[in-house]
């Protein structure tokens, strides 16, 4: 019996909360047109918040994948988070809702946005790539880490700083990042070279690659997500009076969010590169205003990718707008997309990857 399930809980507020479950789901259920009428599925997790997160997530997709499964089972899904701690129970409303019907694809595919990542660090799963990617360069002293290449030098850059901030509320168990801190302070200072400073950073991310490397991966990409993307993305945050974040991209440009996964990841590639303000972007477009007036394919022509992307032989500019255009016509499917992004594996007739 679900209700007596309830009552032997320990905590008040979760019995509450149950409760107003089960009041809700029995008003459903007495509704007679069968459109509104519909089934709810609750799965419970006691294990920590990121592996409940990452398990429900899998298991929703596995349901609504799943072969048996010849309509979509719903639209929403929702975590609460429930401890002693837990003051306020919500409106359920608020997390189980009655819907048109329709599919909600408004959640972003984080490989499409990502789709450039192995021209950055190479492949996300390959050794030494990826999320564990570590570099330095004799430009400024410059070191660089991760998928997004977050990079401090001798000058002013100090992203990786901001990673490790990140990380840390993301999830305590990378604090150890840490200890990383007074090597780039060495960094800026002069008193460490670039290459003993990416030594330290290389034995910290190898450690965490071996424990988790899918886990600290997935904490670079909210930390992405929440830097250059959206305030609002991301699964933490970090006092912006400290460190710097500048203009997102959905704060700069509102009407590219209704815009394909791929459209709005090749704008995120230009704002990673050179910087994340309108400034910049206008003025490697020789002055020109990037508003709604653009079309996705003008977005991801070659002469846009020339002006943030022309180094190497064949450029940048000519591989990542190849796959991007490909993308967008639907020429590589998202499964595709993701084993590039992956394992840096190009789809024969193409040469994306160099």
């Amino acid at each position: 019996d679900i209700r007596n399930n309830i009552s032997k809980q320990k905590n008040e507020k979760i019995r509450e909360y149950g409760e107003s479950i089960i009041e809700y789901l029995e008003d459903i259920m007495l509704e007679e047109n069968l459109y509104v009428r519909k089934n709810y599925l609750i799965v419970t997790s006691n294990e920590a918040y990121l592996d409940s997160k990452s398990n429900l997530r899998g298991f929703y997709d596995e349901v609504r994948n799943s072969e048996e499964n010849n309509h979509v089972i719903g639209n929403y899904i929702r975590m609460m988070i429930l401890g002693e701690d837990y003051d306020n129970v919500e409106n359920v409303e608020d997390y189980i809702k009655l819907d048109d019907g329709e599919v909600d694809d408004t959640e972003i595919d984080d490989f499409l946005l990502f789709y450039w990542g192995p021209y950055e660090a190479g492949g996300w799963d390959q050794p030494k790539h990826g999320p564990e990617q570590a570099q330095d360069h004799h430009v400024n002293s410059e070191v660089s880490t991760g998928i997004c290449q977050w990079t401090d030098d001798a000058t002013t850059n100090k992203e990786i700083y901001k990673l490790i901030a990140y990380a840390k509320e993301y999830d305590p168990r990378y604090s150890g990042m840490d200890s990383l801190i007074p090597h780039l302070d060495g960094l800026h200072s002069g008193s460490e070279s670039p290459s003993s400073v990416v030594a330290e950073i290389q034995k910290v991310i190898s450690g965490y690659c071996s424990e988790d490397r899918d886990a600290y991966l997935k904490m670079q990409v909210e930390a992405a997500k929440y830097e250059w993307v959206d305030a609002e993305s991301g699964d933490a945050q970090i006092d912006e009076s400290v460190y710097e974040m500048g203009n997102r991209m959905y704060e700069l440009y509102p009407w590219i969010k209704d815009r394909p996964d791929v459209v709005q990841g090749t704008v995120l590639s230009y704002l990673i590169r050179w910087g994340n303000n309108v400034q910049s972007v206008q003025s490697r477009m020789g002055g020109q205003n990037f508003d709604e007036s653009w079309t996705d394919e003008q977005i991801l022509s070659e002469e846009t990718m020339n002006c943030f992307f022309n180094e190497g032989s064949p450029t940048r500019a000519q591989l990542q707008g190849e796959l991007a255009r490909a993308i967008l016509n639907g020429e590589i499917s998202d499964d595709e997309v993701e084993d590039w992004v992956r394992n840096c594996t190009v789809k024969e007739g193409y040469h994306y990857g160099g």
